[in-house]
């Protein structure tokens, strides 16, 4: 059987891509387990803050939970993005900018996801869509919050790679907004607790992907690097800080 007739590969079985298990995808599918986790049973609200091309619905009918049925809106301001996650058919989206008011009222959300995202606004935006994130969660309500992050010493030279990678991404003629925000594991994990969250813990998705991607295809591969992400997050590339809104 030719790879034509074999078909695309499907990434977690969920989206084409040229790797089964492309790490670069991975955190999508942890989103959804940890919403399946954390989400009330029978209807909920979930909103996906700054949704991007919307994987997260795609992600959730494969990893999520049958018994859990939340309504996904996604949020975000790039119009060009909001039409890609509605090729994806994204059930609910609009458009609306995270560093003002967000379009909800207080204690109204479920669960929120605000994955890389953040890392793109300044200080003040920064801490202000944390503090949204807060405000229109329900008490006891769960957040998922990752950027990219750096180890060590590399955070001394996060802003030169920021200028360095923008200045690629623009030859290539790829638009997207530059990193404001070097993030290590830890680091992350306090500006979540500083916005009043309570953190559960840090999840990192990829340690090494540039070097071995045709390994992509092995589900040990997968797993090695998902070991990695519970018990070594601060080695890993990105990182998710799952968190709750304290009750009361």
């Amino acid at each position: 059987m030719t790879k034509e007739e074999a078909g695309p590969k499907l990434a977690f079985e969920v989206e084409p891509a040229h790797r089964l298990f492309r790490l670069r995808l991975a955190r999508y599918r942890y989103h959804a387990e940890a919403l399946a986790e954390h989400l009330p049973e029978g209807p909920s609200f979930v909103l996906d803050a700054g949704c991007g091309k919307g994987r997260l619905p795609g992600y959730w009918k494969r990893w999520g939970a049958p018994s859990k049925s939340p309504r996904v809106v996604g949020m975000d301001f790039d119009r060009r993005r909001l039409a890609k996650a509605k090729e994806r058919n994204y059930p609910n989206l609009i458009v609306a900018d995270l560093t003002r008011p967000w379009p909800f009222r207080d204690e109204s959300v479920d669960a929120v996801v605000c994955e890389q995202v953040l890392e793109h606004l300044e200080d003040r935006h920064f801490e202000y869509a944390l503090s949204e994130i807060r405000r229109v969660l329900k008490p006891g309500g769960f957040a998922l919050v990752g950027t990219p992050v750096f180890m060590g010493i590399e955070l001394l030279f996060a802003p030169i790679w920021t200028r360095i990678n923008a200045l690629l991404r623009r030859l290539k003629g790829m638009s997207q907004a530059p990193h404001l925000q070097h993030m290590s594991a830890k680091r992350l994990r306090r500006r979540v607790e500083k916005c009043g969250l309570q953190p559960l813990g840090v999840r990192g998705h990829r340690v090494f992907s540039l070097w071995f991607a045709a390994l992509e295809d092995y589900e040990w591969y997968f797993r090695l690097h998902r070991w990695f992400g519970r018990n070594m997050p601060s080695l890993c590339g990105e990182v998710t800080v799952s968190a709750i809104k304290p009750k009361g």
